[in-house]
């Protein structure tokens, strides 16, 4: 199938870890990988298995940005995370349905799967992971 003859949405789709959260876990040391790597850094070893990310995890850092860019304006200001699902994986995801004044570093957080942003004038929908305290 050529890249030409497939449209963003049909390509997105085999992208695993976009839609399924799924990682690489190393069969030689264990270590969890998010987004899934070649080559473990750890061990240097090349097998992995795909596993599936846990759709619960707590929040290792986050910020609150003010000038977010153009696509989403109507979303500003707005909180993204680093949120770590296992150890060693983590996403970076925008933080929902909350008041910033409840953040913090170590809350828990559970990932829902959302409309991100309509891309271009046709409105083309983009859909993705956002998390929410649970």
């Amino acid at each position: 199938m050529s890249m030409q003859s497939v449209t963003p949405a049909r390509f997105a789709r085999f992208i695993p870890q976009r839609y399924r959260l799924e990682a690489g876990k190393c069969k030689k040391c264990g270590q969890v990988y998010f987004p899934p790597r070649l080559v473990c850094p750890e061990c240097k070893s090349r097998k992995f298995e795909m596993v599936k990310l846990p759709d619960e995890g707590k929040v290792l850092t986050f910020t609150i940005v003010h000038t977010p860019g153009s696509q989403f304006t109507d979303e500003k200001p707005l909180a993204i995370g680093i949120v770590e699902l296992a150890p060693g994986a983590c996403i970076t995801t925008q933080i929902v349905d909350t008041t910033f004044d409840r953040i913090k570093i170590g809350m828990k957080v559970k990932i829902e799967f959302r409309r991100v942003q309509a891309v271009g004038e046709e409105g083309v929908l983009a859909y993705g992971y956002k998390v929410v305290e649970i």
